[in-house]
């Protein structure tokens, strides 16, 4: 015996009627007993549907208005040969519908002859009968109540709300302003993008999320900060891959090794760039700085501002081994090309808030770092002992011109020391060189002793070598922000960017010549991808990664 299952039916203001057979539906339906108003519930469910979602019944609605056939009998009872229905919804009546591939199937098929899926068996669950849906009564009654009412009630009731209207639309007319001649608007963002002759894109561009802070490419991935977390896309085309959400409000990105750590407020999350996953969180109990890898991806420093010391992590578990107390808050730490010395720097200005009712005020604090700590990383913390030089006003950037020679950029002196370390280990201030304005960031040339400096205020750069008259200097469009040199050390490429307005400048180490491209917004980070060649250009304003060439 096979299942048929059964309907309840009812409508606005009455009771539920049923269960009745599909046929039996069907044939009051023919017989207009049943209309488009009308809901049907399954037995052995509880959803009311409209009579005309269900594909026979709404066929039989159509073919009754329209006087197309008629049943007589009713199909339940008749052979579906004697029925000749025009339609394959009115053929269902007397069968049922695979549940796959939604094929008419007779009343015995124990399995779909068309895809081969298995019958549903019936239904074991009780019927429930429930009360039509009260949206369904409350467009009724309101449809029925509007016919009932007179020709010149409904008139009066339209010329009503027309007059409501016209007098709302006339008071809000009466206050606008006067309309002029609006000013022609400036141009976004992928408009600069595309109109920029000297452009040579690799890619184009590649829209982030919201408060994106810094950006990085490893492999074929490409990882960008955000504060809903990091998002992982496909440096080729640019589309998301998935997005980590176990990681938000990331600072800074770095690669360790297969890994890529980033740097939270109080955390430093361990991210699998592979499998695009939060493989461990280590947690600082204080803010982080930017992370410092040492050469063979073994060791992270990680400064501590807050905290006035310097955390040691290793790789191979991802865990603190150790942590170095100074006597300020470090900003930046660097490591010696051996990984057995390291800087600690505390010239960045931290900010103090201060709040007075309702409102809150960043302002700068007025201890101004001085100083620069020396110290081991490979040591214990009990062991350790770190020397604390105080070289001059804001010392902002280092960079180890070998193991035992440094150089310190001294911004609020605009001026370059160098420090060197005895056979005893002690460690010397040397001599100091003027540079131009605010020196922010210093950088080594791979393969030479030669270092690039990138002035904020100055708006240059400077290319230094070992003697004093040899300088090259390059004007940079606007202020810059970030400067990244490239393995080879042949081009040094520098963001800069004022108010709304930004690009990047590459700059030929030998010669000194200079390619620009404007991208139409301030790059907040860039990053060179693994091959070299292509250079990412994060914009926090407008919300893209570009990628040149």
């Amino acid at each position: 015996m096979t299942y048929e299952p059964r309907w309840y039916v009812s409508w606005i203001g009455a009771e539920p009627q049923g269960p009745w057979t599909k046929g039996e539906v069907v044939r009051r339906i023919v017989e207009r007993r049943v209309g488009r108003g009308a809901v049907v519930c399954a037995e052995g469910t509880g959803d009311w549907v409209d009579v005309v979602d269900i594909v026979c019944f709404g066929a039989a609605l159509t073919a009754a208005e329209k006087d197309h056939w008629s049943l007589g009998e009713g199909p339940a009872e008749a052979p579906v040969d004697l029925v000749r229905p025009r339609s394959r919804a009115v053929a269902a009546l007397a069968t049922r519908e695979c549940v796959a591939c939604r094929e008419d199937l007779l009343d015995d098929a124990a399995q779909c002859p068309h895809c081969g899926e298995p019958v549903r068996p019936p239904s074991v669950v009780p019927p429930v009968v429930v009360g039509a849906p009260r949206l369904h009564r409350f467009r009724e009654d309101l449809a029925t109540s509007l016919r009932r009412l007179p020709r010149v009630a409904r008139l009066g009731f339209l010329a009503c709300g027309l007059a409501a209207f016209a007098g709302v639309a006339a008071i809000s007319l009466r206050g606008a302003p006067p309309r002029v001649a609006s000013a022609p608007e400036r141009p976004s963002a992928a408009s600069s993008f595309a109109a920029t002759p000297e452009r040579t894109l690799a890619h184009g561009f590649v829209p982030v999320g919201e408060r994106a802070t810094d950006v990085l490419a490893v492999g074929d991935r490409l990882l960008v900060a955000t504060r809903a977390g990091v998002e992982v896309r496909d440096l080729g085309t640019g589309q998301l891959v998935t997005l980590i959400a176990d990681a938000p409000g990331v600072a800074s990105l770095v690669r360790v090794g297969p890994t890529v750590y980033a740097a939270g407020d109080r955390a430093v999350f361990v991210l699998d760039v592979e499998h695009a996953r939060l493989l461990r969180r280590v947690d600082m109990r204080a803010s982080v700085g930017r992370p410092a890898v040492n050469a063979d991806a073994t060791r992270v420093l990680l400064p501590l501002p807050a905290a006035k010391g310097a955390a040691t992590i290793a790789t191979e578990y991802h865990a603190e081994i150790r942590r170095v107390r100074f006597d300020e808050g470090v900003a930046s730490v660097e490591w010696s090309p051996d990984g057995t010395r390291a800087l600690a720097l505390t010239g960045r200005v931290a900010t103090t808030i201060r709040r007075w009712g309702w409102r809150t005020y960043r302002r700068p604090a007025r201890a101004v770092g001085t100083s620069v700590y020396a110290f081991a990383p490979i040591s214990q913390g009990s062991q350790q002992e770190h020397v604390r030089l105080a070289v001059g006003a804001q010392p902002w950037s280092a960079a180890f011109l070998g193991n035992d020679r440094a150089v310190v950029a001294l911004r609020g002196e605009d001026a370059l020391v160098e420090l060197a370390w005895d056979a005893s280990g002690a460690v010397r201030i040397g001599s100091r060189r003027a540079t131009c304005s605010q020196p922010e960031q210093v950088e080594v040339i791979p393969g030479t002793t030669r270092v690039a400096v990138r002035c904020a205020a100055g708006r240059l750069v400077e290319i230094r070598g070992e003697s004093e008259g040899d300088v090259r200097r390059v004007d940079l469009p606007g202020p810059g922000t970030a400067m990244v040199v490239s393995a080879s050390g042949a081009v040094l490429w520098v963001a800069f960017g004022e108010g709304q307005s930004g690009g990047v400048v590459a700059i030929e180490a030998a010669t000194g010549s200079v390619r620009r491209t404007d991208l139409g917004a301030p790059p907040a980070a860039i990053a060179l991808a693994a091959d070299g060649h292509t250079l990412m250009a994060l914009s926090a304003v407008a919300r893209r990664v570009d990628l040149l060439e």
